[in-house]
């Protein structure tokens, strides 16, 4: 194997193992309370009432 495929697969290794380290550590994170209040609310998905479904009639 020659130095420079060794060079760049460890760069590449380097780059995918920090990049998912990265993400790791974003995702312990929290918001403070002052860009929590600035971030708008996702919208909720309406749950379905039971009006909606077809009723089926029962047959004689």
């Amino acid at each position: 194997m020659n130095w420079t495929l060794f060079c760049a697969l460890v760069i590449c290794f380097g780059l995918i193992i920090g990049n998912l380290m990265l993400i790791k550590h974003m995702g312990k994170l929290k918001l403070p309370d002052e860009l929590k209040n600035k971030v708008p609310a996702t919208q909720q998905p309406e749950k379905p009432t039971g009006d909606t479904e077809e009723k089926s009639e029962p047959k004689d």
